[in-house]
């Protein structure tokens, strides 16, 4: 279950963003309310059971031991209401994978750069009996600076264990770094961190993994059985010492590799100091020696020296030498015996050859079989053994899909098959959920292996927890681990929320085929759950034609679902024209009079009147890469600065995508700046428009 920003685990960490999320954990960052610092959150999924939690604490606490500044540091690991989580060191930058992707092949000083770091952080962790099990780009992160720090000890060795099976997208990530040893299930121990890193380096050098495939069993097995790829063959720039390195840490052989990864990090040093380590080391196991005459001549003079020795004892002369006593019948005793024996030694030789012999057999086509079946139709001479898990079209779930060896084949007696398991269709039909109870869904979509994000939905006419709609629809296939977007209604008394404004949207919006990506009515009453009362059409000089210029309920007040709301639309800048005035009749002058005129009285003072307001329009529109991905609305507030006010909010609503460009209407007089910011969902503003408005300008060209 994915963790809402805000949330506050064990009354010290607050979730602030999800960085990622694999096969066993969500990882956010996270602030540490007690030390006002930036962390690292490792939140195990639910669906692990005891004994994989069991493991990773047992794990975590060796591994909490580990300081060193290329190791991510753990700082605590613990549980909250049911959430198993550990808390690291924050890194600051990007995964080696990433930079991999964009940037490789890496320059040899920029591969050393990195690899040397590695190397260094896993003999810190080996020295202290910590193997990682899972080194691989993906787990290495690279900050801003260069500095290079290894994630995810402690998860390494107990993923080992589901590695294989858990999915395909996880198991291709894991498999191309695996050591052969790794790839058979064999013993795993340092030499295996020693081979993954020399598959790192190579894929930083040559920009390209050794061994690729399309299933994970293929990748693995070329890591037990084909040849490694000589890097210089793909890049020519790469130096024969980084070459050798590389060579002798992916050694199929554990024997062959670097007896410890010191020897690997001194090589390393050595290359990076420009030290030639190289010319004391042999290229040929069993090289042809030129003998000098120096060297002959020593030979022969030591055959001298025995043969003067032996002649002191026995005598000077060749004759005087001892001689061998013969003894014609011993003699034949001796090899009629010893023909006897070569005889029968002969005849034993041939019955235990006949009988003992490698003998091949050709394995028999299993896919289509489940495991039981294709190990009793294996036996007796051979082994099958499953290797993964992937999802597949063609066969069902538990099905072999994919063996190593087959009837075109020969193997010896003894020999095992690796096989590939399916785990089903990677797809499932959307079940129909309308009209159930939340609970009923959630479950249904839990054992689906789907994530499931909730929206309330205001609908007067369903009660409280049934699910109005889903996204995807029913019916339509989704693969395993998606999230479904499930709209559950609050009930006919749901609790009101201010209505948004409407002003400057299209009433309709087509995009360049003239399909329809906005309809106004449809916003209202599909997403705001409100009755559309009446729309007029009318002239407006301020609002373009088709835009909204008018509301009948303010934007922020309060409404339910249910509620009335009629509008105005543009018609265009048409207006028609008024009747004129009237000519003002003359005023007759007064007659004279001999009577007193009264002295008129004096006027009272005017008071200042406001300076008229002058309506305009702030454009308003929106780049593709401001809009979050699988966003509907943005939000968005407008703030206004004008002299002898101050700076005022006048509008912060959010607006459908599909309503962009706005037309917002603006009134004020003077000289105003308008400021356009984006509203994230953790409530962080963005600022994507400044617009400088003269209302002087505007009126003095509306006048015209």
């Amino acid at each position: 279950m994915r963790l809402e920003t805000g949330k506050v685990i064990s009354d010290r960490y607050e979730i602030q963003e999800l960085l990622g999320m694999g096969g066993m954990a969500y990882v956010y960052r996270a602030l540490d309310l007690k030390l006002d610092r930036s962390v690292t959150l490792k939140v195990m999924r639910e669906d692990l059971d005891e004994a994989f939690i069991e493991r990773f604490y047992k794990e975590a606490q060796s591994v909490a031991s580990l300081s060193h500044i290329n190791v991510v540091k753990v700082f605590d690991f613990a549980e909250d209401d049911g959430l198993h989580y550990m808390v690291m060191e924050y890194v600051d930058g990007t995964s080696l994978k990433d930079l991999i992707n964009r940037k490789a092949p890496f320059d040899e000083d920029s591969t050393l750069g990195v690899a040397v770091q590695i190397a260094g952080g896993l003999v810190h962790a080996h020295q202290n009996n910590v193997v990682h099990r899972d080194i691989k780009p993906q787990n290495i992160l690279v900050t801003h600076d260069g500095s290079v720090k290894i994630a995810d000890f402690g998860i390494a060795r107990v993923a080992k264990l589901t590695t294989l099976t858990s999915n395909a997208a996880n198991s291709m990530g894991s498999v191309h770094y695996f050591s052969p040893e790794q790839a058979r299930g064999g013993f795993v121990d340092h030499k295996s961190d020693i081979y993954s890193l020399g598959i790192t380096m190579f894929e930083m050098a040559t920009g390209q993994l050794p061994y690729d495939g399309e299933v994970p069993v293929t990748v693995a097995l070329k890591h037990i059985n084909d040849p490694f790829p000589d890097p210089q063959e793909i890049n020519p720039d790469i130096s024969d010492h980084l070459a050798h390195i590389i060579k002798k840490a992916t050694e199929k052989n554990s024997s062959m590799r670097y007896a410890a990864i010191e020897d690997m990090y001194r090589d390393m040093k050595r290359t990076i100091n420009n030290v030639d380590f190289l010319e004391n080391i042999s290229l040929e196991d069993s090289p042809t020696v030129q003998m000098s005459p120096e060297d002959l001549d020593t030979i022969r003079q030591n055959r001298q020296d025995y043969t003067a020795k032996l002649r002191m004892a026995y005598g000077e002369d060749e004759d005087d030498l001892p001689e061998e006593k013969t003894d014609r019948k011993m003699i034949f005793a001796a090899f009629a015996t010893a023909a006897v024996l070569v005889g029968l030694i002969t005849f034993a030789s041939v019955l235990i050859y006949n009988n003992l012999r490698p003998r091949l057999v050709s394995p028999p086509l299993v896919t289509g079989m489940t495991l039981e079946e294709a190990v009793r139709a294996a036996e007796p001479y051979l082994v099958v053994a499953a290797v993964g898990e992937v999802f597949s079209e063609e066969y069902a779930q538990g099905l072999i899909l994919e063996q190593s060896a087959g009837p075109a084949d020969n193997l010896s007696r003894g020999s095992v098959i690796h096989v590939l398991l399916s785990r089903g269709s990677a797809f499932v039909d959307m079940p129909d959920l309308i009209y159930e109870m939340r609970e009923t869904a959630l479950e249904t979509l839990w054992d689906l292996q789907l994530e499931v994000e909730e929206l309330e939905y205001a609908d007067v006419e369903l009660p409280a927890g049934l699910v109005v709609r889903t996204e995807p629809e029913p019916g339509e296939a989704i693969a395993y681990g998606e999230v479904v977007r499930m709209f559950v209604s609050l009930g006919p008394n749901n609790s009101p929320f201010p209505l948004p404004s409407l002003i400057g949207l299209h009433e309709l919006k087509l995009d360049d085929d003239g399909e329809e990506i906005f309809n106004i009515i449809e916003y209202i009453q599909d997403e705001l759950r409100l009755i559309v009362g009446s729309i007029e059409r009318q002239p407006n000089v301020m609002a373009p034609a088709g835009t909204v210029f008018y509301q009948s309920i303010q934007p922020g007040e309060p409404v339910v679902a249910g509620d009335v709301i009629n509008l105005r639309v543009s018609t265009g800048n048409a207006i028609p024209q008024s009747n004129p005035a009237p000519s003002p009749s003359p005023t007759p002058e007064p007659e004279p009079t001999d009577e007193p005129v009264p002295d008129e009285p004096e006027p009272s003072p005017v008071p200042d009147e406001a300076p008229a307001l002058v309506e305009s329009i702030l454009n308003i529109d929106i780049a593709p890469f401001d809009v979050p991905e699988g966003a509907e609305q943005l939000h968005l507030r407008v703030v206004k600065i004008s002299a002898g006010v101050g700076s005022e909010i006048v509008a912060n609503y959010r607006f459908p995508i599909g309503a962009f460009p706005i037309a917002f209407p603006i009134s004020g007089s003077g000289f105003a700046t308008y400021m356009v910011y984006q509203v994230d969902e953790d409530g962080a503003e963005h600022r994507r428009a400044i617009s400088d408005i003269d209302f002087n300008r505007e009126a003095a060209q509306q006048s015209q």
